[in-house]
């Protein structure tokens, strides 16, 4: 069984929040279209107990995004937070949010990062984006990596660029 996870896309700042629907550019997303983002909110959680906020201007601005860090909650529903991550600051920066799991791009952050990112919490995930079927960092193909991820670190987030949509993988949980 695989855990879809339905994804918001965010950009702005408290009181001028914006979603919708993304894109990826060079391994950054961005937003195709801007719709309500508290409507926004609502559709994606019916889909889920567990909802992606994807911080569009972290990846940007290749800086975390403090106002989604410190403003969004979701209550009633596990969240991960989906941004730019490059160094153990970063990633103390965001376990002190009101997010209940980290995903930890491959492709942004530094070597080794998430081996030790999980020493410290068990609340990180790695992230792999894909696009046309390959992760953008190693090439390789969704089974592939989740196997070679999960036989690491026991877990794994995949986003496809493509549909827009993301996958949650554990040891108890096999790639098709």
């Amino acid at each position: 069984m695989i855990l879809l996870i339905p994804i918001v896309a965010i950009s702005g700042k408290r009181g001028e929040f914006v979603s919708g629907k993304f894109s990826f550019r060079n391994g950054k997303p961005y937003l195709t279209e801007r719709s309500d983002f508290i409507e926004n909110v609502k559709e994606q959680c019916a889909k889920s107990n567990t909802v992606g906020i994807l911080d569009i201007d972290g990846f940007s601005s290749r800086s975390i995004n403090s106002n989604i860090i410190k403003e969004v909650k979701i209550r009633g529903r596990n969240t991960i937070l989906i941004t730019r991550i490059e160094t153990l600051d970063d990633v103390f920066d965001t376990l002190c949010s009101n997010f209940d799991t980290i995903a930890i791009p491959n492709h942004t952050s530094e070597k080794g990062l998430i081996h030790d990112a999980l020493k410290i919490s068990d609340s990180v995930m790695p992230i792999g984006f894909f696009v046309d079927g390959k992760e953008i960092e190693s090439g390789k193909t969704k089974t592939e990596y989740i196997s070679e991820t999960i036989g690491i670190m026991g877990k794994v987030l995949i986003l496809d660029a493509d549909t827009g949509e993301m996958e949650g993988y554990d040891s108890l949980i096999t790639a098709e």
